[in-house]
């Protein structure tokens, strides 16, 4: 069994966040998308895809260089999280008519970012790749974590995206 567990609070969290509440309208410091199929074409891309993936797999690097155990915790602990995330979020998304991609999207989001927050304490300023940087390595699961909480979706990236060195206002979000 795991040591690290996602705060107790997050089912309470999932559940009144509000999710997508404002998706759509503008949000300042970003490239916000107007329509549901402006959001849909971003999020079904390969691009997007190939970041969220990026984003993980440099931060799980990034821990596991810092913190050899940590990487042992993962897959018990998102063995814990992903029922409640599948459990709470699509309920929350029904009648939107978002696609699945979209839908997987958000709970794939979500997964990362309740379960790094079990992690909090151990992670350093480590972009993953070698390089040791002025923000945490979770500044892109914060990221999206504080526009989900905005009420927007974060769903695209303007330009190259580098997990240490690229900018918050090339997130593209709906």
């Amino acid at each position: 069994m795991s040591d690290y567990y996602p705060d107790p609070g997050w089912p309470a969290t999932l559940e009144t966040f509000p999710l997508l509440a404002h998706a759509g309208e503008p949000m300042p410091e970003f490239h916000c998308l107007a329509t549901k199929q402006e959001m849909e074409a971003y999020v079904e891309s390969t691009e997007w895809g190939e970041i969220q993936l990026d984003g993980g797999v440099n931060l799980m690097l990034a821990v596991n260089r810092s913190h050899p155990d940590v990487g042992e915790h993962w897959n018990p602990l998102t063995d814990v999280i992903r029922p409640m995330v599948r459990d709470i979020v699509p309920a929350r998304l029904d009648g939107i008519g978002l696609s699945k991609a979209a839908v997987d999207s958000i709970c794939s989001d979500l997964l990362i970012i309740v379960g790094f927050s079990a992690f909090r304490d151990v992670f350093a300023t480590y972009d993953g790749l070698g390089a040791w940087t002025d923000r945490p390595i979770t500044w892109f699961t914060d990221l999206r974590w504080e526009v989900y909480q905005a009420g927007h979706m974060p769903c695209g990236w303007n330009g190259e995206f580098s997990l240490g060195h690229s900018a918050r206002r090339d997130l593209v979000v709906w």
